[in-house]
């Protein structure tokens, strides 16, 4: 097979827009990104997000409406406390990271703390997502439809995740975490039923 120079040289970007025009026929691509904001941000941070703008610059050069977007995964639980921040932390383990407050008094939340530090980052390389923050997605409702239908469709979710686990998943595995009102810990929670015609775990 003979390459030709002007592939040869094409930038994996382009490949990528030029599947999601094929493939999505809408009048706007979304690229949407995310990053658990547990600490100071790093370039393993900043991958995900600097690909996804990659992307979005080749779908522009090809003429069509684009938005990249990063949603802040600040309803993660806080799982480690990082060398580098303060050990009372530790009280705060398997709590949503965006309950826990900013320690260091400037922000609204730990993990806004950290937000703003990134994407100033992001900013300084010419990155500039529209942000939108898992907590406020949330409370506003915006995934209860598809909540809804994942607990409903449960087994069947499963079913195809266990084709890709060594062990597979418990019988009494439900596809979302809730957060215990007593405890306010989202990682150790176990729910055990769902009653669909109130939407309650």
């Amino acid at each position: 097979m003979v390459v030709s120079k002007e592939q040869e040289y094409e930038f994996w970007p382009d490949n990528i827009a030029k599947e999601l025009i094929a493939k999505w026929k809408t009048k706007k691509q979304v690229i949407v990104t995310g990053t658990s904001m547990s600490g100071d941000p790093h370039i393993g941070n900043a991958n995900d997000v600097i690909r996804g703008d990659a992307i979005r610059l080749g779908v522009k050069n090809m003429k069509k409406p684009v938005n990249l977007v990063w949603i802040s995964d600040d309803m993660d639980p806080f799982r480690s406390v990082p060398a580098d921040l303060p050990k009372e932390l530790e009280d705060y383990l398997g709590i949503p990271a965006s309950n826990i407050p900013d320690f260091w008094k400037c922000h609204a939340s730990f993990t806004v703390h950290f937000e703003e530090k990134f994407l100033k980052q992001l900013e300084a390389v010419n990155v500039k997502p529209k942000v939108l923050l898992g907590i406020q997605m949330y409370k506003k409702g915006m995934y209860n439809d598809v909540i809804k239908i994942a607990l409903e469709k449960r087994i069947q979710i499963a079913n195809v995740i266990n084709k890709f686990r060594t062990t597979p998943l418990p019988k009494d595995w439900y596809p979302i975490d809730v957060i215990c009102k007593k405890c306010g810990k989202i990682s150790t929670v176990k729910i055990i039923s769902y009653n669909s015609k109130t939407a309650e775990v």
